[in-house]
């Protein structure tokens, strides 16, 4: 999620230049059960090598030398015993890369200035003082400036006490990070933004979200569409859920209509002229038949994760 400063993004509050996005923590360890539903859902991926990010190879920081590093695009700033600085700056340089080119559409020779600062954290405590409140359930955060349509400030925080767990979250954050580039003077649609970005987390995050959306739609209690589409705000707690899993598995269906980069469009056309001329524009759809269609696509997934029991 965002903040502003001008623009602010945090859990839920809205200030006015600053924006910070939180990856859900997931601490629990996966059970055997969670297990042989990966398994399943493997075979009903969607064939996206674009959303196929590297995993980063990181040795550990013996010393505070290993602690500090500066790529092209990044400033990292380790821990002792942590991730080595410079093998994250050089994975943060192949993610960012790879979803400028293939999601974003940048060309490769744009240069970030200033850098975006990546800080790994050690502990909860170092995190949650760097983030403030609202980062007790998450292990990344994204903070973003804005002044003027241009993009002062970018850093993302990472809790790294759990090095993979922490860094599996960076590719999330830079979708963020990556969307106030794209979109420099508007506010991008939340679901979207939040889609885009959970797309790129770990499988097993992705699967808890396809549970809430079953659990959602059984219930009823899923948002209507056209709700979706225009909010201009997160919805109340209770429905917290629903709106995650309903975003994702919405961005799951219109990457596989068109390119990740149309998508990226059609969000940003969604902010300047309204969804449904976007929808029509980009995929040539109204609300309704896109309802229409995204429950079918949703039905027919249930069914064939049904057919695999």
């Amino acid at each position: 999620m965002r903040i502003y400063s001008a623009r602010r993004v945090c859990a839920i509050r809205h200030t006015c230049q600053v924006y910070r996005h939180r990856s859900l923590l997931f601490l629990a360890i996966a059970t055997s059960a969670l297990l042989v539903e990966l398994v399943r859902n493997a075979t009903l991926c969607v064939a996206t090598e674009w959303a196929c990010l590297p995993v980063c190879r990181c040795s550990s920081a013996a010393s505070q030398g290993d602690c500090l590093a500066e790529s092209t695009e990044f400033v990292v700033r380790s821990f002792v015993n942590g991730p080595r600085a410079g093998d994250v700056a050089r994975h943060c340089d192949t993610v960012c890369k790879q979803l400028r080119t293939d999601v974003f559409n940048v060309p490769d020779t744009v240069r970030w200035r200033p850098k975006c600062n990546i800080v790994l954290h050690a502990t909860r405590k170092s995190y949650l003082s760097a983030v403030e409140r609202g980062g007790s359930q998450t292990i990344g955060s994204s903070t973003i400036s804005l002044r003027g349509g241009r993009v002062t400030q970018r850093r993302i925080d990472l809790l790294a006490e759990h090095p993979e767990q922490g860094l599996a979250a960076l590719p999330h954050e830079l979708v963020h990070i990556l969307f106030a580039d794209a979109c420099p003077t508007t506010t991008p649609p939340k679901w979207a933004e939040e889609g885009l970005a959970l797309l790129f987390d770990p499988a097993d995050k992705r699967v808890r979200h396809r549970r809430d959306l079953n659990t959602a739609l059984q219930n009823r209690t899923s948002l209507s569409l056209n709700r979706l589409l225009t909010d201009i705000d997160y919805p109340v707690a209770a429905q917290r859920a629903a709106f995650y899993a309903q975003s994702l598995s919405l961005v799951e269906y219109l990457t596989q209509l068109e390119s990740p980069t149309e998508f990226v469009q059609f969000a940003k056309l969604s902010t300047e002229r309204g969804p449904n001329h976007a929808l029509s524009e980009i995929y040539g759809l109204n609300t309704r038949e896109l309802e229409r269609r995204w429950k079918q696509y949703t039905e027919g997934t249930r069914i064939a994760r049904a057919e695999l029991r």
